[in-house]
């Protein structure tokens, strides 16, 4: 049995923690070599352990551990602490260091003596373990009361290494291993907390006067160098002696005080910022400010636009440049001339690779570039557009006689200026253009190679996909198509050859299918791949007629139902001339141009001018510009009299017999007679893609807004950029073809009431002008508005407030009330038409506009019977008081005559669909119902087949006339209808007419069935084209 004290104050005490104390004293020479050897060691740990495992009350457990915590705090505040305190700046931090290292050794082997406590006691009490209970003395003891001087000197050092001179980094690597251990179970709470935090405002403040000095001293590459050298310092610095987690916290304040806060200023320097090292072509200068304001939120977009704002402005100066280059005469002809387009190629190589290489491919330094080549590429150049100026480059390289390039640098050339056509907005005119130019190319062979043709039709395709280059492939199909074609038609003439030649056809005359001397070679083409062209009927010579009679002939053999139709303004022709020297020349001409020439061959002139016209059957224009090319061209094979560089129609021609030429060859070009290309075309063309982008898209959406199907018709459309004025116009016309139509359902209040606004605008007033009487105010001018492109309707002004109403609460979907004075609409109908006016819809064309009767005429047709209809009102006032007749269109599209007392019924059962209120009818009062009696509506195009529809539509009326009569009523039907079921109704009687209503009810349901399947579409109402 061992009591504390014997073993604490005998044993223990004297045997381990003196000696262990005097040792930490005296130095650490000795201490990794054993200060407590196997026979000294294990008899401490076994009072320890006996201790700890007497029975109670004799187990000393809790008293060692307490005696444990008890030794840590007095050798701290007794020896450790005041040496500490007495400690100079200087030698605070190495004495700091090593108190900490003596400290680390005696934790050590405070907790080997006490190992036996640390297995069970504590952990049975859940206690602080023995490493942790050395530790956190040390903290209270020493750390809380020295922690702030230490930060302090260790930021010292830190500021003084910063500035160049040498620290001992591994004293403060140990100084800050005591701030990660002190944080124990929490780790790096102390450190951040005690430590970090301030050596991350410190750094901030450092380099924040740092950046002061070096953005007044110093050029923005070298700002950048020291920036780079300064990040990649606190890097290694962090790496030697900090905490790895410091590394991305310290970085992100050096990103923050050295670049973000100075970033304007650095990249708007006018001698040292962005345009300035773009301006240099200064590449690694501007690749280290991407790489360096890459590391920044934010940090590239203010570059990317000073980018674009360089390359625009070079762009612009090369436009510029060529404009008064044009305007100065220096260049006459921007087309003709390569160096515009070579200059944009130039710059575009440029700056891609510098977006490429110095700036990794971002994506916002491509936008940069797009957006900048975007603003000038399309700008005209004096009278010539961009897509003019690049097709016309891309033919002087495909052509024979352009550029002299290898077959490497045309591919290289080619795919450069496809890089720069990705930036032009009108695609579709570019592809006109260069449509025009290929097919002059290939009828003309002047294409230097088929596959630099194939190759450029390729790029584009895979640029802009194939419906934009399926005509260009067509157009090179034909050729190839075309040799073959030549091949069979030499066997059809060799094979025909040996055909008798006096086999006849019906009239006996003898079929020639030779070519004669004519070496013939025709070229068929596909109408839907190549341009449109004129067609001449030139009066060819028989040569020439009889060799087009041979293809003709081997054509028809081949095809069936295709018609050739001749194209001479496309034809070339080699024609052998000599002249008085005897010397032959070969005259390389136009199929007009060599018609022309042979028209000397009987005669060599002069001709008159009207002569040659009349002798070639052409236009003025056309033969003046053969002339031209033939009398005042480089090569004089006419004469002209008088002289002069112009064609007039009083001149003569006659042939040169002095004309000579070095050469034996000559090509004698004339003035194309067609333009480069048609813009009504193109302009058709977009027409048609605009409307089926809006049709894909609704066949799609099904219902759309107005401003959204806008926006994705402009998404859809690649190739050009519409005008927003087009797509509406686009958009109006769909909706009056009945492709598209406005929903009521979708349209907001302010919707309806433009669209109100807008019906109200459109009406036109007939002049015609009010009648004077009793009842002049229910007298109202006849308008018209036009319900779609054929036909218009006459209402009165107030049916027209109507109807707007009715929009506005969107019930105007199966019911229209037109209102007309019935007397002057007869008047009217009957001049225009010279027919009885019936209770038919009244309308016109648009083409009979213009028979619309005079102001003149129309007050004669209305003074005339201007007594008739006050009598007619007065009598009608006193027989019926409150009678009205309604048009009515149900939704199977059949009209109905019916009473002012039926339409509330109609209302109701249509309550779903349109919902009535008490101001839906107006009741009309004694002195209106004649004027206002006669109403009708409209619908849409009726689903079912047209002879049944007017069949049904014929007996609702009558029977809706039948069954709403009364004996005033019947007389008025008596007396206007003059229908047959009016007089079938005076025979027989109300009850059999009720029989024929049912029955032709039935009729018309048993009809309505059967048809439903042919279109099931309900008929609504259509809103009025605006």
């Amino acid at each position: 049995m061992i009591t504390l004290e014997e073993g604490w104050d005998h044993e223990i005490k004297p045997k381990a923690i003196d000696v262990l104390l005097d040792i930490l004293n005296r130095g650490f020479e000795n201490v990794h070599e054993g200060p407590f050897p196997p026979k000294v060691f294990m008899p401490i740990y076994t009072t320890c352990y006996n201790m700890c495992t007497q029975r109670s009350p004799f187990n000393y457990s809790e008293q060692l551990y307490k005696l444990h915590g008890e030794t840590f705090d007095e050798y701290l505040e007794k020896t450790v602490l005041p040496s500490l305190q007495q400690t100079h700046d200087e030698f605070f931090l190495p004495q700091l260091v090593k108190r900490w290292e003596n400290h680390k050794i005696m934790n050590q082997w405070m907790y080997k003596f006490f190992m036996y406590l640390n297995r069970y006691y504590v952990k049975h009490h859940a206690l602080p373990t023995l490493e942790e209970a050395g530790m956190q003395s040390f903290y209270r003891v020493i750390f809380q009361k020295v922690a702030s001087r230490a930060k302090s000197v260790v930021l010292q050092l830190i500021d003084k290494e910063r500035n160049g001179e040498l620290i001992d980094t591994a004293m403060i690597k140990n100084c800050v291993e005591i701030f990660e251990v002190m944080g124990m179970k929490s780790y790096l709470s102390v450190y951040q907390n005690y430590f970090e935090n301030e050596f991350l405002q410190n750094t901030g403040i450092y380099y924040l006067n740092k950046s002061k000095s070096w953005l007044t001293d110093d050029s923005t590459p070298l700002y950048l160098k020291k920036v780079e050298e300064a990040l990649m310092q606190e890097r290694q610095r962090v790496s030697r002696y900090l905490n790895a987690s410091t590394e991305p916290k310290v970085i992100r304040r050096l990103e923050t005080v050295l670049l973000e806060e100075a970033q304007k200023e650095l990249i708007e320097r006018e001698n040292s910022g962005v345009i300035a090292l773009m301006s240099n072509d200064k590449m690694d200068d501007l690749s280290r400010m991407f790489r360096l304001f890459s590391r920044i939120e934010h940090g590239l977009e203010p570059i990317a636009d000073l980018v674009q704002l360089h390359i625009t402005a070079v762009g612009n100066a090369i436009v510029e440049k060529r404009i008064q280059e044009l305007q100065s005469g220096v260049v006459k002809d921007a087309a003709s001339d390569p160096e515009y387009i070579k200059e944009i190629l130039f710059i575009h190589d440029k700056f891609r690779n510098l977006v490429n290489e110095q700036f990794g491919g971002n994506n916002l330094f491509q936008k940069a570039l797009k957006d900048a080549f975007v603003d000038f590429v399309n700008k005209d150049v004096g009278s010539d557009n961009s897509a003019k100026l690049i097709s016309t480059f891309c033919d002087r390289i495909l052509k024979t006689g352009g550029e002299k390039l290898s077959d490497e640098q045309v591919e290289t050339f080619l795919e450069k200026v496809v890089s720069v056509f990705s930036y032009m907005i009108d695609k579709d005119l570019f592809a006109e253009i260069y449509r025009n130019q290929l097919a002059k190319r290939l009828l003309n062979q002047r294409s230097a190679s088929t596959d630099a043709e194939l190759l450029m039709i390729g790029k584009l395709k895979l640029r802009c996909g194939a419906q934009f280059t399926s005509k260009m492939e067509g157009m090179m199909n034909d050729l190839t198509i075309g040799t073959d074609h030549q091949h069979d038609f030499e066997s059809f003439l060799k094979s025909q050859s040996k055909i008798e030649s006096g086999e006849s056809d019906k009239s006996g005359a003898s079929i020639k299918t030779d070519t004669g001397a004519i070496e013939f070679t025709a070229q068929v083409l596909t109408t839907g791949y190549w341009p449109s062209y004129k067609i001449l009927e030139v009066t060819m010579p028989p040569p020439m007629v009889q060799c087009m009679s041979s293809f003709k002939i081997y054509y028809d053999s081949k095809t069936s139902h295709r018609r050739l139709q001749w194209m001479h303004s496309l034809g070339n022709a080699t024609v052998r001339a000599s002249f008085s020297s005897r010397k032959q020349y070969d005259l390389q001409v136009t199929t007009l141009q060599a018609v022309a020439l042979l028209l000397f061959n009987d005669a060599e002139g002069p001709f008159s001018f009207e002569t040659l016209r009349e002798a070639l059957n052409l236009s003025v224009d056309v033969v003046k510009r053969i002339l031209h090319s033939l009398s005042c061209g480089k090569y004089k094979i006419l004469t002209k009299t008088p002289p002069g560089k112009t064609i007039s129609t009083n001149d003569h021609f006659a042939l040169n017999k002095t004309f000579s030429c070095p050469m034996r060859k000559i090509r004698i070009p004339m003035a194309s007679l067609e333009d480069s290309h048609s813009q009504k075309h193109v302009e058709d063309d977009r027409s048609i893609a605009i409307e089926a982008a809006i049709v894909r898209i609704m066949k799609a959406r099904k219902s759309l807004q107005h401003q959204q199907l806008i926006s994705e018709v402009l998404s859809q459309l690649s190739f050009f950029r519409p005008n927003l004025k087009v797509i509406k116009r686009r958009i109006e016309a769909l909706i009056d073809r009945d492709y598209l139509e406005r929903d009521p359902k979708l349209m907001s209040k302010n919707q309806k009431s433009e669209i109100s606004q807008g019906l109200l605008t459109s009406l036109h007033p007939i002049p015609i002008p009010p009648i004077p009487h009793n009842h002049c105010n229910t007298l109202k001018k006849a308008f018209y508005y036009e319900v779609n492109q054929e036909s218009e309707w006459c209402i009165s002004k107030a049916t027209a407030t109507r109807i707007v109403q009715e929009l506005k609460r969107g019930k105007a979907k199966t019911i229209q009330i037109l209102d007309v004075m019935e007397k002057q609409l007869c008047e009217i109908t009957n001049y225009l038409h010279s027919t009885p006016a019936t209770h038919d819809i009244k309308k016109w064309n648009h083409s009979s506009r213009k028979c619309l009767p005079s102001k003149k005429r129309l007050e004669e047709l209305v003074i005339k019977n201007q007594n008739d209809v006050i009598k007619s009102v007065k009598d009608e006032e006193r027989k019926f008081q409150s009678i009205q007749l309604w048009r009515y269109v149900d939704e199977a599209g059949f009209f109905k005559i019916i009473s002012a007392r039926d339409i509330e019924s109609i209302f109701t059962a249509k309550d779903q669909d349109i919902h009535h209120s008490s101001t839906d009818v107006e009741s009309l009062n004694p002195t209106n119902c004649f004027n206002e009696k006669f109403a009708m509506g409209y619908g849409q195009s009726n689903p079912l087949n047209d002879d049944i529809c007017r069949e049904i539509d014929c007996l609702d009326m009558q029977l809706d006339v039948q069954h709403n009569r009364n004996n005033s009523f019947k007389a008025i039907l008596e007396s206007r209808l003059q229908s047959e079921t009016a007089e079938l109704e005076k025979q027989r009687g109300f009850a059999e007419v009720e029989r024929q209503y049912q029955d032709l009810t039935r009729y018309k349901k048993e009809i309505l069935r059967k048809k439903k399947n042919e279109d099931k579409r309900r008929l609504r109402f259509c809103p009025l084209r605006l």
